[in-house]
């Protein structure tokens, strides 16, 4: 899962984190966290509600295109995930 932590602001995306990976059913998911922020305040908060990464958004429409080829080839290639989360 991919998440935004301004959303629309940064309390909400905190919030949001903090309820899926306390919640029972949605826990396992691993969660991306993905914003514009590079603030490191934010990406330890991050980690500390257990995210599984933090990555800053790209900047140009290239850097886009090769950060969702190489997410899509990460998930859909060279992770093996167990079969609840299929």
């Amino acid at each position: 899962m991919l998440q935004e932590v301004y959303l629309p602001r940064r309390d909400d995306g905190w919030a949001l984190l903090k309820t899926l990976k306390t919640h029972p059913v949605y826990q396992p998911i691993p969660v991306i966290v993905l914003s514009q922020s590079a603030d490191i305040a934010d990406i330890q908060m991050a980690y500390e509600l257990a995210a599984a990464s933090y990555i800053t958004k790209p900047a140009t429409f290239h850097q886009w295109l090769k950060y969702f080829y190489t997410l899509r080839s990460y998930w859909l290639t060279l992770v093996t995930l167990p079969t609840s989360l299929t």
